[in-house]
């Protein structure tokens, strides 16, 4: 993504790389966070495509040992991983709280 296009994100991203247990479907995938924001997460590739509208369940796991159950959508299939929209998150405040702290100061 160039810069131009990242200043168009409407909530800013914290590069995270916590453990995160993807449910799609009956598939299951043991992956890790690239970035966090308030509306949603993109985590590791997989090894199988993920289809772009589907539902999915995320478990996250930050370093306080918090488990985070989230309800999202496949927002985007990359080749360096999956975006998903947040559509129901158990504790989502906090969740990004975990994060903020990485985020770059302005």
């Amino acid at each position: 993504m160039d810069e131009k296009m990242a200043d168009l994100r409407r909530q800013p991203r914290a590069k995270v790389n916590w453990p995160v247990v993807l449910e799609v479907g009956d598939r299951h995938f043991h992956l890790q966070t690239v970035n966090l924001s308030p509306m949603g997460t993109k985590v590791g590739p997989v090894d199988e495509p993920l289809e772009v509208g589907s539902s999915a369940k995320l478990r996250i796991r930050p370093p306080s040992g918090r488990t985070f159950d989230i309800s999202a959508i496949v927002w985007r299939a990359d080749r360096d991983g999956s975006a998903f929209f947040f559509v129901g998150v158990d504790g989502d405040e906090d969740l990004y709280a975990e994060a903020s702290p990485q985020l770059p100061q302005s």
